[in-house]
């Protein structure tokens, strides 16, 4: 489901990004719940789920700038620091960390 979902939403065709992009919860093997952080930003070299005072480090699951977070505990609320390709830093909020209306 995800590497389709990434392909579309880096094609830019996907009809429901919130299916994909954002917070998901999500299992592991031994059934802890857990979550991902799924988010597409192109202009970004690295991006970080940041929780108060805490940085998580997403891993780019495509070259186009899909990135996922993996972790423990519910992500919310949560900001997301990018740091670009020229070297510029910022914490931005993640469009899809809310739900539509």
């Amino acid at each position: 489901m995800l590497d389709s979902g990434l392909e579309a939403i880096v094609g830019g065709y996907h009809g429901d990004p919130f299916r994909v992009l954002g917070p998901h919860r999500v299992r592991k093997v031994k059934g802890k719940p857990s979550w991902e952080v799924r988010a597409f930003l192109p202009q970004a070299k690295t991006v970080a789920v940041v929780i108060g005072e805490e940085s998580f480090p997403m891993t780019r699951l495509h070259d186009q700038g899909f990135f996922l977070g993996e972790l423990d505990g519910s992500p919310v609320p949560y900001r997301l620091r990018i740091e670009r390709w020229h070297g510029a830093a910022e914490e931005i909020e993640d469009t899809y960390r809310f739900p539509p209306q």
